[in-house]
């Protein structure tokens, strides 16, 4: 691309680079560098074909280790239904505290429902 950027650079002297000039300057190195040999070369670097669960060290793996979580056993139905069954009765008498305090504050107004 530096080659590119270079021409450019003298067809258009004190001129800025837009992004409308981009996609013209990275055509040819993009042409150049997305062909079926890098794109195979890729594949198999990475291990993805031919199959190799060898190709990438176990120590690259160690920074996604701090995101790791633990295994966890699913709940079974009635954990779920009583779970469940808690957060609505929960949720009904959070909203009756919530109706009390509205209903007192509008009481203390005069205004009676």
């Amino acid at each position: 691309m530096s080659q590119e950027h270079r021409h450019w650079m003298r067809n258009h002297p004190g001129e800025r680079i837009s992004i409308y000039d981009v996609p013209q300057l990275t055509k040819v190195p993009y042409e150049r560098r997305f062909n079926s040999k890098n794109i195979k070369s890729a594949f198999t670097a990475c291990g993805i074909y031919p199959f190799n669960r060898h190709a990438i060290p176990e120590h690259m793996f160690a920074p996604s280790s701090v995101t790791d979580l633990p295994n966890v056993a699913p709940p079974n139905e009635t954990e779920g239904m009583n779970s469940l069954s808690a957060l609505v009765s929960q949720r009904d008498s959070q909203q009756d505290v919530l109706g009390d305090i509205v209903n007192r504050q509008l009481n203390q107004q005069g205004i009676f429902i």
